[in-house]
């Protein structure tokens, strides 16, 4: 007979931040890997009081101040990170994890 196929379970990891309005953030550590020149690719999810599957976005981070939502077949345009931002905060993670220097 056939050998079993082995399955990969994912577990998530999600570390949570607290933006300066209160509103919370979470960059799942587990998701988090270098994409090509220099950029690193992490999930996040905005909460806003509910379990809604719609804000878990997949991030594209430049590690150099900018972001792009890529959840979407179309994507979204490249978003500004001002230094003290969530956004920063959260491409900090991902690209530190990613060990893409920020620049």
């Amino acid at each position: 007979g056939a050998a079993p196929v082995a399955q990969t379970v994912y577990n998530e990891n999600w570390h949570w931040l607290e933006a300066d309005n209160g509103a919370p953030y979470a960059i799942d550590l587990n998701s988090v890997r270098p994409w090509d020149r220099g950029r690193a690719e992490a999930v996040i999810y905005i909460y806003d009081g509910t379990s809604n599957p719609t804000n878990r976005k997949r991030m594209l981070f430049s590690c150099a101040g900018h972001m792009t939502d890529i959840s979407g077949a179309n994507g979204m345009p490249t978003i500004y990170l001002p230094p003290r931002s969530i956004g920063a905060q959260l491409s900090e993670i991902a690209c530190t994890r990613a060990k893409i220097p920020n620049r």
